[in-house]
């Protein structure tokens, strides 16, 4: 299942895929006018934390398979959980584990880069950005791309979690500043 579009907020979804059998909609307790898409799946994996694939966005900004508008929030998260409940109910998914990958990246210190990881398969990506260089980070537009200048050679390693339906493993993307 994907969600296409811009928020109220500017701002596309994270995530162009989501494993269908793991998300669910729930209106916001903050904003009785926000959606919230959650992705159970990954908030389990990370320690119970919520995760969210969407937070508050506005009902009116959503539109059905017709592109009619909804007449409230509640209406927004019915409709997208009967529509997973019927995707559940019609198909079976099947997905492999992602495997653990090392990716190795030579840039230059004091040059700009821009970096896009290519594992196929992935559903969602979360990076720990503790583990980032000074001058590295995520784009705004896309959480597979990293872009910066690092201006101190030397060896980086950075840590990121890729999902799909069968959960969450760990890949390192050493980065080599010469």
């Amino acid at each position: 299942m994907g969600f296409i579009g811009l928020s109220s907020t500017g701002q596309s979804s994270p995530s162009s895929l989501i494993a269908v059998d793991s998300v669910i909609a729930n209106v916001s307790v903050a904003n009785t006018n926000g959606i919230n898409i959650i992705n159970e799946r990954v908030g389990e994996n990370q320690g119970g934390i919520i995760a969210y694939e969407l937070h508050n966005v506005d009902y009116r900004d959503f539109r059905d398979d017709n592109d009619s508008s909804f007449t409230s929030a509640e209406a927004v998260a019915d409709y997208i959980n009967t529509e997973i409940q019927l995707i559940k109910n019609n198909i079976v998914l099947r997905y492999t584990k992602l495997p653990n990958t090392v990716g190795i990246l030579t840039v230059a210190h004091d040059v700009q880069f821009q970096y896009k990881i290519p594992d196929p398969g992935i559903l969602s990506l979360f990076w720990d950005e503790s583990t980032f260089p000074p001058g590295v980070d995520v784009s705004h537009f896309d959480n597979r791309i990293i872009n910066g200048t690092i201006t101190t050679t030397g060896d980086y390693y950075l840590y990121y979690d890729k999902t799909n339906a069968t959960g969450i493993t760990t890949s390192t993307l050493h980065i080599e500043v010469i």
